[in-house]
């Protein structure tokens, strides 16, 4: 049996203070990317699964506006930061080794070689 949708009724107002250019920054980017002030902000406040289903033309999309991530979209990026980082150090261990003419550790070819298979499954996810 299907569910009833009833529409999402919001009482409570969350109210912020910015200044005036702040203000002028938030409502442009909204605009940009398609959204009322308050679906823009409620998007990336909440970082809503469900953002408005307006369609954003690509020549509208400019670099300052940004259209809200999904969840597991914002997990990616967040994932892939992390596996970033962690390519970052591996590499500066294998920089001081090379520096001290020391040989690689037997461990750091297969941990270089798991980092680059999830940057490249992390990069094919987010593509989609």
């Amino acid at each position: 049996m299907a569910k009833s949708r009833k529409p999402k009724v919001r009482t409570k107002l969350v109210s912020i203070r910015v200044t005036e250019r702040d203000h002028e920054l938030l409502f442009e980017r909204a605009q940009k990317a398609g959204f009322t002030l308050s679906e823009f902000a409620r998007a990336k406040l909440l970082c809503d699964p469900t953002p408005p289903t307006r369609p954003v033309a690509p020549e509208d999309i400019s670099t300052e506006a940004t259209v809200p991530l999904s969840p597991e979209a914002y997990a990616a990026r967040q994932l892939a930061d992390q596996v970033r980082r962690i390519g970052i150090n591996l590499n500066q261990i294998a920089h001081r080794l090379n520096m001290l003419d020391q040989p690689m550790p037997s461990e750091l070819p297969p941990l270089l070689t798991d980092i680059r298979r999830y940057m490249q499954l992390i990069w094919a996810r987010e593509r989609r």
